[in-house]
C-alpha cells in the first residue's frame, strides 16, 4: 500500500487570510467600490512613508496645532473684552456722560466689562 504524504505548503492561501474589520465593514458589508479600496490602500501606504521620513516636521505641526487649540479660548476671550471696551467707550462718548478724557473712559470701560457697574453710577449722576 502506498502511503500518502500530507503536503503542507509554506505559502498561505490568499483566501484563508482574514480581512481587516474596516475592509469587511466598508467594502464587503456596505458595498463600496473596489477601486476605492485600492486608492485608499495606496494613500495609506504613502502616508506611512511620509510619517516615517518626516517625523520632525510632523511633530512640529502637531505641536503647533495643539498650541493653537490651547490658546484659542484665551484669544477669543481677549477679543470679546476688547470689543466690549470699545462699545462702552463709544457709549460714554456718544452720551457724554461726563467730561472724560480717553484714559478715564478706558478705565470705566475695563471696569464695566470686568463685571463692575460704575457706568450705572455715571448715568444716575447725569440725571
Amino acid at each position: 500500500m502506498e502511503q500518502r504524504k500530507n503536503k503542507i505548503s509554506p505559502k498561505k492561501d490568499l483566501s484563508d487570510k482574514k480581512l481587516p474589520w474596516w475592509v469587511e465593514l466598508l467594502f464587503v458589508q456596505i458595498g463600496l467600490p473596489d477601486k476605492w479600496l485600492a486608492k485608499f490602500l495606496k494613500t495609506n501606504k504613502n502616508i506611512r512613508e511620509i510619517c516615517k521620513n518626516e517625523k520632525k516636521a510632523l511633530i512640529t505641526f502637531i505641536f503647533f496645532i495643539l498650541a493653537l487649540g490651547y490658546f484659542q479660548p484665551v484669544i477669543n476671550q481677549s477679543k470679546t473684552k476688547l470689543r466690549c471696551q470699545k462699545n462702552v467707550i463709544s457709549y460714554i462718548k456718544e452720551n457724554q456722560l461726563s467730561s472724560f478724557n480717553e484714559e478715564i473712559a478706558t478705565i470705566y470701560a475695563i471696569n464695566y466689562c470686568s463685571g463692575g457697574n460704575d457706568i450705572e453710577s455715571l448715568i444716575i449722576d447725569k440725571d
